[in-house]
């Protein structure tokens, strides 16, 4: 590289004098090598070429500079008085034009071996920052790994809750898809499918992966295999229970788990089959995640019916968008079995206007949409609000929290409805909340008794 740009610096050096002589030659004739022309044209040659080049060639173009001249410049005595002396200023302009050519030169060596060693860096530099990416990537790798076996890690359950918030779509067919996907992420299924009774067969509405063998769009055999015993005891079959059952040796059935789907009544949708699962997966903390999530497809797809079958029936408060007091209880109920089912956290609130029914008329319906609002925007998507029929109260429903998140919770909710300094009444009082609450416990037998305990915990200020 160095050499090609030496070469064309002397092929510019060449050629720029040439023209230049050409020039002379054809147009001032009698002022050969530019002897009395300031500034000298052949500055041009020496000071691009030793600016762009270095030292090597600016200290060439100097001396070439200088040689021209003082070859060329007696040759004007020709064209003008031959009895002319010959100009000794000659030489000073060739001392200069070599002096300055190799300083300048040299200024641009320095230049470039600057810019050489910022190269250098910038490479070395760059260099480093590959290492470093390589070694984020794999680091980012291992994460992923980390967070794929979170399925081991205690706190698993909640994450699988929070997670399983998809399945609350009121559409049937989103709800199925979303259950596979789940089983996938959470227990490592590579293959499964999910039928629903249809008059006296199981008929198939999703599957994913490919299993030992080829499913079959409806199963009219509902009392044989693991199939016939999941849908007859109702619970859960694993492929090793029923081995030890019954002493086979081998099997030769397509699933390797199949655990019903049953709504809040105990009543059978239908069934989810496993058909394909790594070994190392298929353990105990698998079984239970496949129950789970076979549980929330049961509530899941018993709302989606409902919803189909009633739309008519509105489940949320046309003032606050909250959900009315009828849906409580049915969902509280759903969240209170999964509570004592799978041992998971479980806190409702109760929050009431205190003195509502003397604010002013046309302050209760601010009253109410403001702390509507407020509740909505400070609580998890995964938590639930209600408006009940008492004039001014509200409950909450929190999943996977415990009493002190809770408490937590009521602090903030007080201290923002006190920010907003309210005036509620005709003397112009505050508005101010009353709060109370209840933790799932085993001495509480049901979701009623839940919101009772609750309710008679209601208190001003949460004091």
């Amino acid at each position: 590289m160095n050499n090609r740009l030496t070469n064309n610096a002397y092929v510019e050096i060449i050629l720029g004098y040439a023209l230049l002589t050409l020039f002379n030659f054809l147009w001032l004739p009698k002022q050969m090598g530019y002897v009395d022309i300031h500034p000298h044209p052949y500055w041009m040659v020496i000071l691009l070429v030793a600016a762009r080049y270095g030292f090597r060639p600016g200290l060439w173009a100097g001396i070439l500079g200088g040689v021209l001249e003082f070859v060329l410049g007696p040759l004007r005595i020709f064209f003008q008085d031959p009895l002319a002396e010959f100009d000794l200023s000659i030489l000073h302009d060739t001392v200069i034009f070599i002096c300055v050519g190799a300083i300048i030169g040299e200024i641009r060596e320095i230049q470039k071996r600057a810019y050489i060693e910022l190269r250098e860096h910038h490479d070395e530099l760059e260099k480093n920052y590959q290492t470093l990416k390589t070694h984020f990537n794999a680091l980012s790798e291992a994460k992923q790994e980390l967070d794929a076996s979170v399925i081991s890690q205690k706190d698993t359950l909640s994450t699988l809750h929070d997670a399983a918030q998809a399945l609350r779509s009121l559409k049937e067919e989103d709800i199925y898809p979303a259950v596979l996907e789940l089983l996938k992420t959470y227990v490592g299924v590579e293959a499964s499918s999910i039928y629903v009774l249809d008059g006296g067969s199981l008929a198939l509405k999703a599957s994913v992966g490919e299993g030992r063998m080829a499913r079959a769009a409806r199963i009219e055999d509902l009392e044989t295999g693991m199939i016939g015993k999941a849908l007859q005891t109702g619970r859960l079959v694993a492929l090793n229970s029923l081995l030890a059952e019954t002493g086979e040796r081998g099997f030769s059935g397509e699933n390797i788990i199949c655990v019903p789907v049953l709504d809040t009544a105990g009543n059978i949708y239908g069934i989810v089959n496993i058909e394909k699962i790594p070994f190392v997966k298929f353990n105990p903390l698998a079984l239970r995640m496949t129950g789970l999530i076979a549980d929330w497809c049961g509530a899941a797809l018993e709302n989606a019916l409902i919803y189909k079958d009633a739309k008519d029936r509105d489940i949320t408060d046309e003032l606050t968008g909250a959900y009315n007091a009828a849906y409580l209880y049915k969902r509280l109920h759903e969240e209170f079995q999964r509570a004592r089912r799978y041992r998971i956290s479980l806190t409702v609130m109760v929050l009431e206007l205190a003195d509502f029914e003397l604010f002013l008329p046309e302050k209760k319906q601010e009253a109410l949409m403001l702390v509507s609002q407020l509740l909505k925007r400070m609580i998890r998507s995964v938590d639930l609000l209600f408006r009940m029929n008492e004039p001014g109260r509200f409950v909450l429903v929190l999943p996977n929290t415990d009493l002190a998140g809770a408490r937590i919770l009521r602090s903030k909710i007080i201290k923002e409805i006190s920010l907003f300094k309210l005036q509620v009444t005709s003397d112009q009082a505050l508005m101010r909340i009353k709060s109370g609450m209840s933790f799932f416990n085993e001495t509480i037998s049901n979701s009623k008794d839940l919101l009772l305990s609750a309710t008679d915990d209601l208190h001003e200020n949460g004091e």
